[in-house]
Formats: C-alpha cells, structure tokens, sequence
C-alpha cells in the first residue's frame, strides 16, 4: 500500500493503514495492520490463498479517504496493480485528484491509496456532528 496526497502525489509517511479480509472457512473479519515509512509505503502479506476482496482504511483522523471504501479486488491487485480511487457515486467523493495522480504507474502488487487534510469546513462540520 503506497499512501499518497491526492494533491501532489507527495508519500504520507508514519500513517496507520489497516487491511481487513475474510478466508475460508473463518467466521472472522481478519485484519492486518501496518504504518506508511519515509516514502508513503507499507508492505502487507496476505494468507496463501488470498482473499478475493480486501477493504483498507487508513487509522489518521486527520485524512479525507479519496480511496476506494468498498471492497478491492485481490486479484487485479496482484496482477496490475491499482490506484484506489473513490468515486461520486456511490460513495460521494470529494476530492480533485491532481495531474500526478493521474500519472501514477502502479506495479503488479501495489495498491495506491489518495488521500488529503481535511479542510477547514470539514473540520467545523464534524465538531458540529460530536
């Protein structure tokens, strides 16, 4: 997983990221958890074989998720890589994804997860919601 700014494309270093699956046979949401280094990145081992579908979430209050909330496909991961990003519907994006989101080549493997700082209204807004 590579946290990057939905902005710029500038890596979010030492970010919580969490990882949730289900595997055969378990009645359990599983959950693998790990933190972004220096370049935005953090490594995940999935169970042989992998799930089919994962969800992410990254643990920082701080960040607006312009990532995809629902599930991703394992597999396509795997095979070509993916850039996670949300969409209007149904999810009801709010982000403006910058020319270098746009140009980021991902790597068989790799999950790329756009995010931002809340902005100021945000912030109001979810004071207002407590």
């Amino acid at each position: 997983m590579r946290l990057v700014d939905v902005r710029d494309a500038r890596p979010y270093p030492d970010r919580k990221i969490s990882v949730n699956f289900h595997v055969p046979q378990t009645p359990e949401l599983q959950t693998v958890e790990g933190a972004t280094g220096p370049d935005g990145v953090a490594v995940f081992h999935l169970p042989d074989p992998a799930p089919t579908v994962i969800s992410v979430f990254v643990a920082n209050g701080a960040l607006y998720p312009c990532y995809r909330a629902g599930p991703i496909d394992t597999h396509q991961v795997i095979s070509e890589g993916l850039v996670a990003r949300c969409t209007k519907p149904p999810q009801g994006c709010a982000c403006k994804f910058s020319k270098q989101i746009d140009a980021i080549q991902t790597r068989p493997g790799e999950v790329v997860l756009p995010a931002r700082p809340f902005t100021r209204w945000e912030k109001f807004l979810s004071h207002i919601w407590e």
